[in-house]
């Protein structure tokens, strides 16, 4: 079985000092938008885990994003709703793929997506 974990972003208080810092440590960063979504950068790892840098923007700094792919956001959900989990976002379609959103125990959040291919396996 793949590792489901895809995705981790990290909200940063000064976003060109974090991808220097993490551009010495050996990663190399490309620049994105979403639609109105802010600039941020992100690079793919080997393993095919993504690692973005935000802007904080509102966000507080010790929060941290993490994303999983799914192969149906209703089995994702019932299983969530099984450990005490609420509050699942109503599924959003971005060029990624099927997302939705719901927060951690420690209010982290947490990206579920089903990924073009994962929808059509």
């Amino acid at each position: 079985m793949t590792n489901p974990l895809n995705l981790i972003v990290l909200y940063v208080s000064d976003l060109d000092a974090s991808r220097r810092f993490y551009t010495a440590c050996g990663l190399d960063f490309e620049p994105e938008k979403h639609g109105s979504g802010p600039l941020h950068f992100s690079t793919t790892l080997p393993t095919g885990l993504v690692l973005e840098l935000y802007p904080q923007g509102s966000k507080a700094v010790t929060r941290t994003r993490l994303g999983f792919v799914v192969k149906n956001l209703d089995h994702a959900r019932r299983a969530l709703e099984a450990v005490g989990c609420t509050g699942l976002s109503t599924p959003k379609s971005l060029d990624y793929g099927l997302v939705s959103t719901v927060s951690d125990p420690d209010g982290n959040t947490v990206e579920l997506v089903v990924a073009p291919a994962a929808a059509n396996a």
